[in-house]
């Protein structure tokens, strides 16, 4: 009698074991087949959430619901990877960024390459957005701080270091601005990125340009033909260029050297003659400095013209008395 009852009880346990398990693998049939639905409509938050129900119950059942883990696993990565696309869309860059670094390690975890791939790809350029929004607040501190994380995410961003470069303009750091171009212009020129290596090389030259005139202001000439130097090394110089060339050689009384900057101005110069005339003022000022009395007359003459006669006149008729 005994032994009749314990068969039964036994018997019980496992009848009710069985079902219960039956049960489980259902839900998660459930969980999995209302996550793909989702799937179908666009509605990634909620296929995130189903499918990620039908693993836990999956991992509940044990190994005999391992080919519907498979398929469930299979999906999610994707899922997230909308999801961040939307907030990134809905201009929820906090949360975009959030998203996608949570996308990474769901596709690591889940072996999906294609989807940490291209989530590590967005990252940098998110952190760089949010950079730029501190950049246009003029919160350039708080800016720097997050082009340095987006290119920390990737040392390879170009665009990162450019936003790096435009902020230490801001910050009056030429040093580090000029470091910031020329890694934006070796990491651009390695991607074959012609349009990021133009800009980058543009917004150079113009801030050193733009160092060396301060630096005149302030009587620095050392540093201003340094800064003049260092705009050279991305591209040919224009009119405006060598004209403060000029200005730095005649402070130094270099007047060989203001000669030919002056000359190379004037033929870039292609402006009507009020442009010209204050490059023909510092040719005056270096050929009389050169003791040509005669040439820096005929430079004086051209320059007297526009806001820049009252200097010229005074030149032609106090200083030199020109004929």
């Amino acid at each position: 009698m005994r032994k009749t009852l314990k068969l039964i009880l036994i018997t019980l346990f496992f009848g009710i074991l069985l079902n219960g398990y039956s049960q489980t693998k259902d839900e998660a049939g459930i969980a999995y087949n209302q996550g793909i639905e989702y799937v179908k409509s666009d509605e990634s938050e909620k296929a995130i959430a189903s499918l990620e129900n039908a693993i836990d119950i999956c991992d509940k059942v044990g190994f005999e619901a391992d080919d519907l883990k498979a398929m469930a696993e299979q999906q999610l990565p994707a899922q997230y990877y909308k999801s961040a696309i939307a907030l990134y869309k809905a201009k929820k860059i906090d949360e975009a960024i959030s998203r996608y670094e949570k996308t990474v390690d769901v596709a690591i975890k889940y072996n999906d390459a294609d989807i940490e791939k291209k989530s590590n790809k967005m990252i940098p350029q998110l952190y760089n957005l949010k950079g730029t929004s501190y950049y246009k607040k003029k919160e350039y501190e708080n800016a720097l701080k997050y082009f340095d994380i987006s290119t920390q995410k990737d040392s390879d961003f170009a665009k990162g270091y450019y936003s790096k470069g435009l902020t230490y303009n801001k910050l009056k750091d030429a040093v580090k601005m000029k470091e910031s171009f020329d890694l934006a212009i070796l990491k651009a020129e390695a991607k074959g990125s012609t349009k990021t290596v133009a800009k980058s090389k543009k917004a150079a030259k113009k801030y050193l340009v733009n160092f060396a005139v301060k630096s005149i202001q302030k009587e620095k000439i050392t540093d201003a033909l340094m800064y003049l130097d260092q705009a050279g090394e991305y591209g040919e110089g224009d009119a405006n260029t060598y004209y403060y060339y000029a200005i730095a050689y005649n402070k130094k009384s270099k007047w060989d050297d203001a000669i030919i900057a002056a000359n190379k101005g004037l033929e870039l110069e292609k402006d009507e003659k009020d442009s010209k005339a204050k490059i023909y003022f510092e040719l005056g000022t270096a050929l009389y400095g050169k003791g040509d009395k005669a040439a820096a007359c005929i430079a004086y003459k051209e320059a007297a013209y526009g806001e820049h006669v009252a200097q010229a006149n005074y030149q032609i008729k106090e200083v030199l008395k020109c004929q």
